[in-house]
């Protein structure tokens, strides 16, 4: 049953963008221009912020580990860097992979941030 609930949602995330962005010239018709510059501005800024992020928090969680000599914190650490990069991967190369794939493959006319 839960399965059947993910696959639901699924679709649901799937299709609603596409009546959302179906319009004429989605750009104007659903954002205005500052709020397009806004979400921009708002994505150069998490370009530089998430790097940054990933390296402080893993550096402090290395420090931690390595001063408190257990074993166990090691490899949490490890553990966590790993699930950070990906995270910071997805997060920088969603919107351009969502881009490709709304815009170019399915045609649907959505404006690039």
């Amino acid at each position: 049953m839960k399965k059947k609930m993910k696959y639901f949602l699924l679709m649901i995330l799937v299709i609603v963008p596409v009546g959302v962005f179906a319009a004429k010239d989605p750009c104007k018709t659903i954002f205005g221009s500052n709020t397009q510059r806004m979400l921009s501005d708002a994505y150069k800024i998490m370009r530089f912020a998430v790097p940054i992020l990933l390296l402080g928090l893993s550096s402090a969680d290395f420090i931690k580990a390595v001063s408190g000599q257990n074993a166990d914190d090691l490899q949490k650490a490890i553990k966590r860097l790993g699930s950070r990069i990906v995270i910071a991967i997805l997060i920088l190369v969603l919107p351009t992979i969502l881009y490709f794939i709304l815009n170019d493959i399915l045609g649907i006319g959505i404006c690039k941030i």
